[in-house]
């Protein structure tokens, strides 16, 4: 689907009965973070902050977050918890949110919640503009420091950890494989609980472009996760943007001079 067609379906699916249902949330973090539109926290050219400044973080805002919030009893689901976004406890303990979009390990790592619901699983919606453009990639990192004394034998680690039997063994048991074999992504949680769900999903788009990132990002998630319920609620992106601009443009300088 594209995210105008799953916000409809959303708005289906919120609704009050004996008590209030929501129907479609995101983790604000990894949305962000791995945003599909290939945003930088950070101006390379300026070491800015651009929350403010792109204006594709409106496109993002509106589309991810604010869209799934027009159905009637969204905010004021919100405003009766805390004002916050509908997150994990709400999908997988309280059972109030109908679908919501996180890392696709979810499955493996809250197993015994998802071994008691009757769910599956599909692929990120996409930008219409953007068709079959997921997520930009989460990987883990391994590398060999300068420091090292022993670059040969590490890399030979790396190696192995990047070799088909090492990746197929991971790919098995619910780890998304690295590599580009097709036969190995199609081994994907073949020996855990949840083979007969539809995992093949998290393979279904491609990755979205990783932008430049810079080494003040962390510093940026945090206050740019938490102007998402504030503009679901208040509306205000220009005031909400520019504030939230200004606070990370201060917390670089300051990383700038610590």
């Amino acid at each position: 689907m594209i995210w105008n067609e799953a916000n409809a379906l959303a708005a289906q699916l919120t609704r009050f009965d004996q008590k209030q249902y929501v129907g479609l949330s995101s983790s604000e973090t990894h949305m962000l973070a791995m945003n599909q539109l290939s945003i930088p926290f950070v101006d390379s050219a300026t070491e800015k902050a651009t929350i403010f400044t792109n204006e594709k973080w409106k496109t993002l805002f509106d589309t991810v977050f604010v869209g799934p919030s027009k159905a009637q009893g969204y905010t004021d689901y919100m405003r009766a918890h805390q004002e916050k976004l509908p997150y994990r406890n709400e999908f997988l303990k309280d059972r109030e949110l109908a679908m919501f979009a996180w890392l696709s390990s979810i499955v493996f790592v809250f197993p015994d919640e998802f071994k008691a619901m009757n769910w599956d699983m599909v692929s990120l919606p996409t930008f219409e503009s953007q068709p079959k453009v997921g997520s930009q990639a989460y990987p883990t990192y391994f590398a060999v420091t300068s420091m090292s004394k022993q670059k040969d034998q590490a890399m030979n680690v790396i190696g192995y950890l990047l070799s088909n039997e090492v990746q197929s063994r991971l790919s098995k048991i619910g780890v998304m494989p690295v590599l580009k074999d097709d036969a190995v992504k199609k081994m994907y949680g073949q020996e855990s609980v949840f083979k007969d769900k539809n995992l093949a999903a998290s393979f279904y788009n491609q990755f979205a472009p990783i932008p430049n990132k810079s080494r003040y990002d962390s510093l940026l998630l945090t206050p740019y996760a938490k102007t998402v319920p504030k503009v679901i609620l208040n509306g205000d992106y220009n005031t909400l943007f520019r504030a939230a601009e200004e606070e990370t443009n201060k917390k670089i300088e300051q990383a700038k001079g610590s």
